[in-house]
């Protein structure tokens, strides 16, 4: 997570090789993520690359981890796909 938000593309792409996308994609969320709202949300390490504007970690998570602009996000209660709320 440090890596990603730190644009560091070479240290996540070697971390990617040994894990399994779909565990890390679980694990790199900060799941009391608070909105300009208050609310709090389920944030995946995604969206805060999304939102940051690190495009080539951006595109490392999609390719190299599969990671997922569809995946869904707990919003105020509700589940929504991350790209609803970054874009």
């Amino acid at each position: 997570m440090h890596a990603g938000l730190a644009g560091n593309v070479d240290v996540v792409g070697y971390r990617l090789q040994y894990y399994d996308s779909r565990v890390i994609e679980r694990q790199v969320r900060d799941q009391q993520y608070r909105l300009e709202d208050g609310t709090t949300a389920d944030w995946p390490l995604l969206a805060q690359v999304l939102q940051l504007g690190l495009t080539d970690v951006t595109r490392v998570l999609i390719k190299q981890a599969n990671f997922d602009v569809n995946t869904m996000m707990v919003v105020g209660g509700r589940r929504v796909p991350l790209f609803s709320r970054v874009t």
